[in-house]
């Protein structure tokens, strides 16, 4: 019984102190304490009332987290949003053992190549062109699937512009312009027109499905049938987006520093410092460019990790 009311607290708490937040950052802070309230009552552990939890009760949780595999990264994540519901708990992450972590992506940038190959794969004309402009774009899955309401105006912008205005499933509801690189704006231009005739056939839809979660996982289990699975996962294509569009600078002379700032803005992350950081550390993996190679160790553990999972090996596997 304690064990719902702490949840119920804790809910009211995120939703009292996140109002005007997006939904994406509501909906962490409810499963944060959706796991925590759940950790609490397995391990006995009884308090009513978000102002009842006290450093005390956060070092089980920890402890059970880390004997679970959690990783780290995700445990100080969970931890922030309980200390943002729980005014009560002020333990830091180095008290907890937790401060020795990396904040690097899981993703890696998929060659042109096995790009091909695995678009060859893809069987359904709607989910080819959705893959495309995923590339092109650098949209996130939610904002790729409503993209089909943006195409007319994509169209106009990028031919007198060279950039797109993405005003549809963004994080926190916050639009942005995307710059796209020279090479594509041809070729997306041609996706855009191929959609356009898709869905004329299809009433207006490139992907169907009775609601945008639905459709996002149809989208995602056909791409993970052609072969974008792992590291190499539909995500990833907002990787080779940000590497290509950076190359893209490179060629025009574009400082580093403002090439990086302008591809954290069109990815949807801002150009602050800490941002441009987060697409340097998530989007940049392996990348080489500007006189620089963006983490390679990290690059090929996480080459090594997929290939050990998947057992294929394409052009990016170590021999």
């Amino acid at each position: 019984m304690k064990t719902n009311q702490l949840y119920q607290s804790m809910k009211g708490e995120a939703t009292r102190k996140r109002v005007g937040r997006g939904s994406k950052t509501r909906t962490g802070y409810i499963f944060a304490a959706k796991h925590f309230t759940k950790v609490m009552q397995l391990q006995n552990i009884q308090c009513g009332r978000a102002g009842e939890v006290k450093n005390k009760h956060v070092r089980p949780y920890v402890d059970y987290c880390l004997e679970n595999g959690l990783e780290v990264s995700t445990i100080r994540t969970t931890l922030s949003r309980i200390r943002g519901m729980c005014e009560n708990v002020t333990i830091t992450n180095k008290e907890l053992g937790l401060d020795d972590v990396d904040y690097l992506g899981k993703h890696v940038a998929p060659s042109h190549d096995f790009i091909a190959r695995c678009y060859d794969n893809i069987k359904d004309e709607g989910v080819k062109v959705l893959c495309t402009i995923q590339w092109y774009t650098g949209a996130r899955n939610e904002e790729l699937l409503l993209c089909v309401q943006s195409i007319d105006s994509w169209i106009v912008t990028l031919r007198l512009s060279g950039l797109i205005y993405m005003p549809h499933g963004t994080k926190g509801g916050k639009p942005r312009n995307i710059i796209i690189p020279h090479c594509f704006h041809e070729p997306l231009l041609n996706e855009l027109w191929r959609a356009k005739e898709i869905m004329r056939l299809r009433g207006g839809y490139l992907l169907r499905g009775t609601n945008l979660d639905l459709s996002i996982k149809r989208y995602q289990d056909k791409m993970y049938r052609a072969g974008f699975k792992g590291v190499f996962s539909p995500h990833s294509l907002r990787s080779r987006f940000a590497q290509d569009l950076m190359a893209d600078f490179e060629r025009q002379g574009v400082p580093y520093k403002e090439a990086i700032a302008l591809v954290s803005t069109s990815l949807g992350h801002g150009d602050g410092g800490d941002r441009c950081r987060w697409a340097r550390n998530n989007y940049l993996i392996g990348w080489q460019g500007y006189g620089r190679h963006f983490h390679p160790k990290h690059h090929i553990k996480l080459l090594e990790k997929h290939y050990q999972r998947y057992g294929f090996i394409d052009e990016w596997a170590p021999r």
